[in-house]
């Protein structure tokens, strides 16, 4: 409702990932006349129907686009696709799946790379069992072992383990002396592990045949796929952008205060740190293109930078300094900071005057 009347009028378009899309929020947003694009997110039951649909009907995917490679200049062009589903989602909703090649590729890249780091893992796992000092007494340990070697490699879904007991038997003298007709001996048997695991193919064909697959649920029924898939390539990285301001730049964090009213002005006050650093970056790119500057010298060793972010434009002033000789509380001298060319250089593109850096007395 805020941004209803903060924009004049409903229609404009919500651009979010998978958190976006609940039953709730989508029904609200629609219910206000408003309009969205989001990732369906896989814990729907309509991806886990869809997936298995593909496992024995030959999807035909209509071509919608070819673009460069997007990491590989001299690499193939990326494929789209798109395939309308015939059921909309639970919500009664347009949904739209896509297909990439690159993705596919980047699936499939992504998974062996999973595979390939587990079975090392559980190969020197395997070393550490079948060792003279191997600390693995009991079955649950080695198990334990095993399923985090799994979790932390992400290949859970695909290699499957058995730890198989081995008996090893020892013979001890029941006292000691020479041995002896007379000697009795005492049978010792202790409980080794092997571990031994294998590829599960079935779920390894499976994942293949989905390889480069995504859903996007919208309300717009209106515009193309193409267009749909244009739209929020093209802003859900602004919004995933800003998210890693919030976290990493801004540091915000979980807080506890007594008072509702203090919460709301800690994130008045995120709110509007995020907007002063999405607007100098915008007043900085925008002064670039008018003057036709395709960079600036930003990062360490004056290395070009083509998109200049709030935090590097401030951290370029995180130097400057200012100082005042005072005797018996007057000021003798004022040693004003000398600006770099590049200093100069970004507060022209920000419209600031380099007077603001010399003459305010200390407070």
């Amino acid at each position: 409702m805020t941004l209803r009347r903060l924009v004049g009028s409903p229609d404009f378009l919500y651009v979010a990932d998978s958190k976006l899309c609940t039953g709730d929020n989508l029904q609200f947003i629609h219910s206000q006349s408003g309009y969205f694009v989001t990732v369906l997110p896989q814990s729907r039951k309509e991806d886990q129907v869809f997936k298995d649909w593909l496992q024995t009907h030959p999807a035909d995917w209509p071509e919608i686009a070819r673009r460069p490679n997007p990491v590989r200049k001299d690499g193939p062009w990326e494929i789209i696709s798109a395939l309308e589903s015939p059921i909309p989602d639970a919500n009664g909703f347009r949904l739209i799946w896509y297909h990439s090649s690159f993705k596919r590729e980047r699936d499939a890249q992504a998974r062996q790379a999973a595979i390939n780091r587990a079975w090392k893992e559980l190969e020197t796992l395997a070393g550490v069992l079948e060792g003279p000092r191997c600390r693995y007494r009991q079955r649950e340990g080695v198990a334990k072992k095993a399923e985090e070697v799994l979790r932390q490699a992400g290949a859970a879904r695909w290699l499957h383990y058995d730890i198989e007991p081995l008996e090893e038997h020892a013979y001890r003298q029941e006292r000691r002396g020479r041995p002896g007709s007379a000697m009795r001996w005492r049978r010792e048997t202790k409980t080794r592990f092997r571990l031994v695991w294998k590829p599960i193919l079935e779920t390894i064909e499976y994942d293949q045949r989905i390889d480069g697959i995504s859903p996007l649920v919208t309300n717009r029924q209106d515009l193309s796929p193409l267009a749909i898939h244009n739209i929020f390539k093209s802003k859900q990285p602004l919004v995933e952008k800003r998210h890693d301001l919030l976290k990493n730049v801004l540091s915000a964090t979980p807080a506890f205060l007594k008072s509702v009213s203090r919460l709301e002005a800690l994130l008045f006050l995120v709110y509007v740190s995020l907007t002063v650093h999405a607007l100098i970056e915008r007043e900085v790119r925008k002064r670039m293109r008018e003057r036709g500057k395709e960079s600036l010298p930003l990062y360490p060793e004056e290395r070009e930078c083509r998109a200049p972010t709030a935090r590097r434009i401030l951290e370029v002033f995180s130097d400057l300094q200012r100082h005042f000789l005072l005797k018996e509380g007057r000021i003798v001298q004022k040693f004003k900071p000398e600006l770099s060319s590049i200093q100069k250089q970004v507060l022209s593109l920000l419209g600031v005057p380099e007077e603001g850096y010399g003459d305010p007395s200390p407070s």
